[in-house]
């Protein structure tokens, strides 16, 4: 389509979809940018704008890469698809509360998203974004269990402080063989 209309910005989006998802990143940018500066006004441009979100995130270039998701986000604020990559590049950018938040809101309107495989059967089949995308959403999912282990932890602290200080009494040795190892 491409060779025979090389001025149509639809043809050169899906030109640079074919090729961010087989994984030539760089290569898929300059499609996009074209798509974008022959038609500027065009609403489809935030559509564009999404490649080039995909095509940064490939190449690990997170901050510009959560810039255009942001500027897709503030044009289609529900598109739930948006908040997902919000939360994924996030992840990717250690920004745990903001990346918590945002994984939050997309979860609730994916409450079918339970595991990997789930997040695989909803995104484009065989796409090396994928992974990608899964790897930053579970760096979310570490950060929130990294936090609650080290709640539960801390909850358990007085307990074993109390178990020392009660260590002189017999019965509560085998008691705190048991415990102080959780």
């Amino acid at each position: 389509a491409v060779k025979l209309n090389p001025s149509f910005p639809e043809a050169l989006y899906r030109l640079g979809q074919s090729l961010v998802h087989s994984g030539n990143y760089s290569g898929a940018e300059q499609y996009y940018h074209k798509a974008i500066s022959l038609s500027p006004l065009d609403p489809n441009s935030t559509t564009y704008k999404n490649g080039l979100f995909f095509a940064n995130l490939g190449q690990g270039n997170f901050d510009v890469a959560l810039s255009y998701n942001d500027e897709c986000r503030l044009q289609f604020p529900n598109v739930g698809t948006y908040k997902g990559f919000n939360a994924a590049t996030l992840g990717h950018l250690n920004r745990d509360g903001e990346a918590k938040i945002a994984l939050k809101e997309y979860l609730a309107l994916r409450p079918n998203l339970k595991k990997k495989s789930d997040y695989k059967k909803i995104f484009v089949p065989n796409s090396t974004l994928a992974d990608i995308l899964i790897e930053g959403l579970v760096f979310v999912n570490k950060s929130i269990l990294f936090g609650l282990s080290s709640l539960i932890l801390l909850s358990r602290l007085p307990f074993r402080i109390a178990l020392l200080a009660t260590s002189q009494r017999p019965i509560f040795n085998e008691f705190k063989k048991t415990f102080l190892s959780l």
